[in-house]
């Protein structure tokens, strides 16, 4: 998508991103139905992300100081991190989004070094090793495993559910990447888009899934017994509890949970912005991203509120369930994206 939009000139669509396979019908009909999909998708995506971390903030804040769980305690929360990332993508991507997504990457810093220096380190160490072994091994019987015999509810709950949540992002999540590619090169970008993540992912679960086991298994902790009664939602301050600086770490997960779902939202929230409206992106020779990547501020606005409000209704009407069914709904629709006959396209640029 990024060649189409810089070398090749496309509009900054999702649609452009298939031009190695319709050619200039992206212009037409097909190239809006596909903008219409995924627009539809990533507002089921966004929903049900910022419900789970609606969930969990509310969570934090019941299990931290006993504020009840309310539906009140829900639009307070809608209303805050809103704000924050309507503000947060007024501002541009070069200033809010930047700052806030520097400043979440040294709280997860903090949070993961917290557990490996204070918590077992040697069985944390140990056993994320032996989980990284396991998840390879077990890929691809795990991807087509579909729980038709016993019926548990697992596949559709977990697999279905990640699966149909992680393609809903995929389009508009590949268009904001387009404006961070800007000045970069192909492997600088593979680098910090894919390797990097999904390392850090790989040593996230590790470590908070290893130190939980521990306290568990070998202390007593009662984290699988809270979980059980107050929802998955309390898992993260349930294990930051059996630490010292407990309310600290508490406290500094629930902004990591917060600030997470504001950057996702408010670049979300700016790329749909600029798919929206009727404005020429095209990067042009001395153009800087910083000033032509930007769209009104009334469309961010929009945008930013309906996706809040969109959060709030599933919750409030259907809780996680509802959150769940959302984002299958919205991520079916998503193909993969096609490139039957862009290798003509990337060579002949390539060689030209």
């Amino acid at each position: 998508m990024a060649f189409f939009y810089y070398n090749c000139k496309k509009p900054f669509l999702c649609s452009s991103g298939m031009y190695g396979l319709l050619g200039d019908r992206i212009n037409g009909a097909w190239g809006r139905a596909i903008d219409a999909i995924a627009i539809f998708a990533i507002l089921g995506g966004i929903g049900t992300s910022y419900g789970f971390g609606i969930m969990q903030i509310g969570s934090g804040l019941n299990f931290l100081w006993g504020i009840p769980i309310s539906n009140i305690l829900y639009i307070g929360i809608v209303v805050v991190i809103t704000a924050c990332y309507v503000i947060s993508s007024y501002t541009g991507l070069y200033k809010g989004i930047r700052y806030l997504s520097n400043f979440n990457v040294g709280l997860y810093f903090f949070l993961l070094l917290f557990l490996i220096i204070l918590g077992p380190t040697i069985f944390v160490l140990d056993g994320t090793i032996q989980a990284i072994g396991q998840y390879f091994s077990s890929l691809v019987k795990m991807s087509f495993t579909t729980d038709f015999m016993f019926a548990t509810g697992w596949s559709g709950g977990w697999s279905i559910f990640y699966w149909a949540w992680w393609l809903a992002y995929a389009p508009i999540v590949g268009l904001f990447f387009v404006r961070c590619a800007y000045g970069r090169t192909i492997r600088q970008f593979v680098v910090v888009n894919l390797l990097l993540p999904s390392l850090f992912g790989l040593i996230w679960f590790g470590v908070f899934g290893n130190a939980a086991i521990y306290i568990d298994f070998f202390q007593n902790g009662g984290i699988a017994n809270l979980i059980a009664e107050r929802g998955n939602e309390v898992s993260m301050f349930a294990l930051f509890n059996e630490f010292p600086l407990s309310g600290l770490t508490c406290t500094v997960a629930m902004l990591a949970v917060a600030i997470s779902f504001i950057t996702l939202s408010d670049s979300m929230t700016s790329t749909i912005a600029m798919m929206t409206v009727e404005k020429d992106f095209t990067m042009n020779e001395g153009d800087t991203a910083a000033e032509k990547m930007e769209a009104p501020a009334a469309s961010k606005i929009f945008w930013g509120i309906l996706m809040g409000a969109l959060a709030y209704v599933l919750l409030t009407t259907g809780g996680a369930s509802a959150l769940q069914s959302s984002v299958i709904a919205c991520g079916l629709p998503i193909p993969g994206y096609p490139t039957a006959n862009g290798s003509r396209l990337y060579q002949s640029n390539a060689a030209r």
